[in-house]
């Protein structure tokens, strides 16, 4: 996220928010972006598909097995990092509740499937 916030926000200056996500959401693993800006819709995701083609997949595909590791691990580390405060921890749990989806173990799977994660198939859905 480090990655899209620094060439979105910073360097294209595309929207004042600009970050992306690797999220779990029920028990299908996906990468979402957020860009709050004045840019039309199509714009948007025109240059994050761009940066998503241009700048993340060449990064992937340069890598070696330890590298690949180096990135999933780094991930995994992301995923459990701990919330800011108590009210971000009971928010993230309130939101669960308001959604009816209870996944309270949200984590333990997203960190399991980061695990499982192989490059060849993230290389295989960026070029799609």
């Amino acid at each position: 996220s480090d990655e899209a916030f620094n060439q979105l926000r910073t360097l294209e200056k595309l929207g004042y928010v600009a970050s992306g996500y690797a999220r779990l959401w029920h028990n299908t693993g996906g990468v979402w972006f957020l860009v709050q800006s004045l840019t039309p819709p199509h714009e948007l995701e025109a240059r994050v598909d761009a940066f998503l083609t241009d700048r993340l997949l060449p990064h992937i595909e340069a890598a070696d097995d330890a590298a690949w590791r180096t990135m999933v691990d780094a991930a995994v580390e992301a995923q459990r990092e701990l919330p800011a405060s108590a009210a971000a921890s009971a928010g993230a749990l309130f939101a669960e509740i308001i959604a009816n989806r209870y996944e309270f173990d949200a984590e333990a799977r997203a960190v399991a499937a980061l695990r499982d994660a192989r490059k060849a198939e993230l290389v295989a859905l960026l070029r799609e």
